[in-house]
């Protein structure tokens, strides 16, 4: 064989490996294939009382630390996961059930003591074991009212807040929490009522005659988890069976518990304007708690430390109704942490 043939097969051999190394499929192979090992080995036990174990924490990816604040309240850290997958090269995401969740559980007779302050020592309990001066938190629906009221009680130990599926800023004048939720009700029933969840019911073959306890197990699931869960979630409903959660994943009595610790009235712009803080707020448009942030939107304009970066035609899980949009909204909010901008 000629030199030249040999050097052709070997470009050519390369140019396909090249191809592979950046296609798709081995981007979903490398980002896949050692997530799970990873959370597993990097997993530890942060020492709480009243929890049977502790608050499980664990760790994905390398470089500044960024500590993620799962919804709720009652959910788990597993679903967001896919939320910060695709920067974990770049930034070590600190996940963790809070405590009475699925992984950090208390006994029984703990159940109603627990309180949205308690989360907050722990999150400071969290701060101290990890080392960090400061956090970066990113919080997911509840867990913006819980990075928030860190940073209402801690303001100088917070670097910078990311906040989507976000909680309004303040709740209005002479309003309450309970008064923000009334019009969100009628936005989850518009979401679930779409013609699309009927069509995609008929598609998954689970009949739709109001006799869902007549359905096997398997459907009764997945219609469970598309019609409860998904349709209020995530617009982009081809997407529907993607979202986690759901099951033992979620304690409806810790959400009770902690949901009935919540503030009636609660405001943390004076916060933001005495102890300023970089806030990125990213939102769907459509998002059942505050569709776009326009609250968030409606104090940027006075706040410049405040930016809001809207995801068009994303509910409630706006990675998965656009991932791309997602990821490039969370590397920019993340922007300058490699440098040591903290």
């Amino acid at each position: 064989m000629s030199i030249l043939r040999r050097t052709a097969r070997f470009l050519i051999a390369h140019l396909f490996l090249l191809a592979w190394l950046v296609s798709p499929i081995a981007e979903a192979t490398a980002n896949t294939e050692d997530v799970f090992d990873q959370l597993q080995e990097n997993g530890w036990y942060l020492p709480a009382p009243g929890t049977h174990d502790g608050i499980y924490v664990t760790e994905l990816g390398h470089g500044p630390a960024v500590v993620v604040l799962h919804g709720g309240p009652g959910g788990d850290f597993s679903y967001l996961v896919d939320a910060v997958r695709p920067l974990a090269n770049r930034y070590r995401f600190i996940l963790f059930d809070q405590r009475g969740s699925l992984l950090s559980p208390v006994p029984e007779e703990k159940l109603k003591s627990l309180s949205l302050a308690q989360l907050v020592d722990d999150l400071e309990a969290l701060r101290n074991a990890l080392g960090e001066p400061k956090l970066v938190l990113l919080g997911h629906s509840e867990g913006t009212l819980l990075a928030l009221s860190y940073y209402q009680k801690f303001p100088q130990r917070v670097s910078r807040l990311i906040l989507t599926g976000a909680f309004p800023p303040a709740t209005d004048p002479g309003m309450t929490l309970d008064d923000l939720w009334k019009p969100v009700t009628a936005r989850l029933k518009a979401l679930q009522g779409r013609p699309e969840v009927a069509r995609l019911m008929q598609e998954a073959g689970i009949p739709d005659d109001g006799r869902p306890d007549a359905l096997s197990p398997r459907l009764r699931w997945q219609r469970t988890k598309l019609v409860d869960w998904a349709s209020i979630n995530v617009c982009r409903l081809k997407n529907w069976r993607t979202w986690k959660g759901g099951g033992v994943y979620y304690n409806t009595a810790v959400s009770q518990a902690i949901g009935n610790s919540d503030p009636e009235q609660y405001d943390f712009v004076s916060t933001l304007r005495q102890s300023p803080v970089p806030v990125e707020v990213i939102q769907g448009d459509q998002d059942f708690v505050d569709p776009g942030a326009s609250r968030w939107q409606a104090i940027s304009h006075s706040l410049p430390v405040v930016h809001v970066s809207v995801i068009k035609q994303a509910c409630h899980y706006s990675w998965i109704d656009d991932s791309h949009a997602f990821t490039a909204d969370l590397s920019s909010a993340l922007r300058g942490l490699a440098a040591g901008t903290r």
